[in-house]
């Protein structure tokens, strides 16, 4: 399956003549649009589940919430590092058909600390090592946000707030010394060019 397909939403189903084919050959019906099942859960009298609380890391139904659970979350420098190989490939390329992994690679430059990997998977050892109770997206999600103070935490990861403030307090304190960090880096950089 093709990054471009993955984007599209298209998993693989193909139309040919107005009838839906699997991706094994075989005629499938056509998908029901989402709304349909809403429209008939109001109908009886049902009302839609929201299972979505970022709060209590609940993202959305319980099968893609068990699939999210067991992912593995990347910061936006992982992402960065994961995707490179294929940047000059992106530039090289047609992109008409690549415009979403360009725009995902451009972000990832823009926002991901390129310089930076082998702090935070340092830093990302330290955290599970120092707060053992956080979720990988809560650790992923920290290390991209880099709050400055514990309401910055609690307010942008919300369910960091089920935390002691002690916990908070040496998390921030990470990041703090993190960026610091990094700002040595790119300064000792900037001194040698």
């Amino acid at each position: 399956m093709s990054l471009q397909s993955l984007y599209s939403g298209n998993s693989g189903n193909a139309t040919a003549n107005g009838h839906h084919i699997n991706v094994n050959g075989t005629a499938a019906p056509p998908p029901r649009p989402p709304q349909r099942n809403q429209r008939r859960r109001r109908r009886f009298g049902e009302e839609p589940q929201n299972n979505e609380d970022a709060s209590q890391l609940q993202f959305g139904p319980a099968q893609s919430s068990l699939d999210f659970a067991a992912a593995e979350h990347l910061t936006i420098t992982e992402a960065a590092l994961i995707l490179s190989p294929r940047k000059m490939a992106v530039n090289q390329a047609d992109t008409s058909g690549n415009d979403v992994l360009r725009k995902t690679i451009e972000f990832c430059d823009q926002f991901g600390l390129s310089s930076a990997h082998e702090q935070v998977v340092t830093t990302r050892e330290i955290i599970n090592n120092t707060v053992q109770k956080l979720d990988k997206f809560e650790v992923a999600k920290f290390l991209d946000l880099q709050p400055d103070d514990v309401d910055q935490v609690k307010t942008l990861i919300p369910s960091m707030g089920r935390l002691t403030e002690e916990d908070l307090v040496n998390l921030v304190t990470l990041s703090v010394g993190l960026r610091q960090e990094l700002l040595v880096d790119e300064t000792d950089e900037m001194d040698l060019q």
